[in-house]
Order: structure tokens, then C-alpha cells, then sequence
């Protein structure tokens, strides 16, 4: 009986090490490979690098700048007009050079950031988009829009600029959210969990605060507040 129960352990250990993830060192070696795409919607990222977007009318694709024995591991799908870019889950990667991904396409409406990612857009323009932030992500955005939605969770970290006419903020779990530098005609916050806010607003400001989160704010717009949990609205 000991036999059996020691040979049992044994196949154990020996299927964990059969089933255990691969890891792949950057070779230094960085090339740079063009993935055909079509409409897209939705842009969903995750795992590590840093992508920068922009709108085109015509040469949509994309761009990604890797090393070489990085590439085959970066996961890119569209399926429904929702584009998601990943690293294989099932490999333990550690690049040398950061990754790059360049995005164009005609527009979009909604982002999602997870994982390490991070989003820079510059001098963006569009009608309506939502932008989601997660984990220790991270968004570098320059915009011009009639309306935008930003959700920020976790270590999430947005530093926005640009010009709006609606600006809706939802921010939570120690996030930090910084979009002083957006011009902004009406502006809606929701911060709570120790999240930490810095928006401007020329007509309309609605605040809800709780938990211990922080909101400042500029300009002379009419503000409409709810402050409870230890939370504070500042201006300056």
C-alpha cells in the first residue's frame, strides 16, 4: 500500500511538471509585424506594453513591434467588430524590449485596459467613447469628444487632456484620475474606495463621494455635491 500511495505522488509531481508554463526570456532581437483588421468597436487589452491609436480613414491594421521569439505569443482577435490583444496565458513571458502596438482604425466606442497595458492617444477625436482602466493599467489621452465614460478600478491611472461637452467618471479602489486639463461643459463624478479625482467643469458638476476618496475641481461651473465616509471635494 505505501508503494502504490508513493507511486501515486510520484505521477502527481510529474504531471505538475508536465503541465507547468513555459517561460520565454526577449531575445533583443525586435522586429515588426502588420495583423490585418477590419471594423472595430470594441478594443479590449491586456498583459503588458503600451499602445498608441489612431483614426484613419483608409490603412487600417495592426502594428505590432516585438521581439522575435515574443511575437508568436501576442494573441490578437477581432470577432464582432471586438478586437482583443493579449499575451498567451499559457507562457510565462518576460520581454527585454517593451511591446508596441500602433491601432488604426476609422473609430471606436469603447476600450478596456488590463494587465500592465497602456493607452496613449493623441489629438483623438470622436463622438461618443467609453474607457475602462483596470489592474495597474494605465491612459494617455488627448481627446475631442461630445461625450466620454471613463471607469477606473484598482491601481487603474488616467491622465487626460482635450475638449468635451459631457464627461461622466466612475472611480474606485485607490484609482487616479487626473483630467484637469480636459475643458469640459458638464462633468458627473462617482468616487469612493480612496480613489483619488481632479476634473474641470464649466456649466454643471455633479459629485458623490464616499469611502475616504478625494475629488478637486476647477473652474465655476454649478456644483451639485453628496460627500460622506470620511470623503472631500476641494477646488482650487
Amino acid at each position: 500500500m505505501r508503494e502504490l500511495g508513493l507511486f501515486g505522488v510520484v505521477m502527481l509531481l510529474g504531471s505538475s511538471v508536465a503541465f507547468a508554463s513555459e517561460t520565454i526570456i526577449g531575445s533583443g532581437a525586435v522586429i515588426t509585424e502588420k495583423r490585418e483588421i477590419g471594423k472595430v468597436d470594441v478594443l479590449k487589452v491586456s498583459g503588458t506594453g503600451s499602445l498608441s491609436i489612431e483614426r484613419s480613414e483608409d490603412g487600417f491594421g495592426l502594428w505590432i513591434e516585438a521581439e522575435d521569439n515574443v511575437m508568436p505569443h501576442i494573441v490578437s482577435n477581432l470577432e464582432n467588430d471586438v478586437l482583443e490583444i493579449s499575451i498567451d496565458a499559457k507562457r510565462d513571458i518576460h520581454p527585454v524590449h517593451p511591446i508596441h502596438y500602433l491601432l488604426k482604425v476609422s473609430d471606436v466606442q469603447r476600450i478596456q485596459l488590463q494587465g500592465n497595458a497602456t493607452l496613449e492617444a493623441s489629438d483623438f477625436s470622436t463622438d461618443k467613447l467609453k474607457i475602462e482602466v483596470g489592474d495597474a493599467a494605465v491612459a494617455l489621452v488627448d481627446i475631442n469628444a461630445d461625450e466620454i465614460d471613463w471607469d477606473i478600478k484598482g491601481a487603474g491611472t488616467v491622465k487626460a487632456s482635450g475638449k468635451v461637452k459631457k464627461q461622466k467618471v466612475a472611480a474606485s479602489e485607490k484609482a487616479k484620475f487626473n483630467a484637469s486639463d480636459i475643458k469640459a461643459n458638464s462633468v458627473e463624478v462617482l468616487a469612493h474606495d480612496n480613489a483619488l479625482v481632479d476634473v474641470s467643469a464649466d456649466d454643471e458638476l455633479s459629485v458623490a463621494a464616499a469611502e475616504k476618496a478625494s475629488v478637486k475641481y476647477h473652474g465655476k461651473a454649478k456644483l451639485t455635491k453628496s460627500v460622506s465616509d470620511d470623503a472631500s471635494i476641494t477646488t482650487s
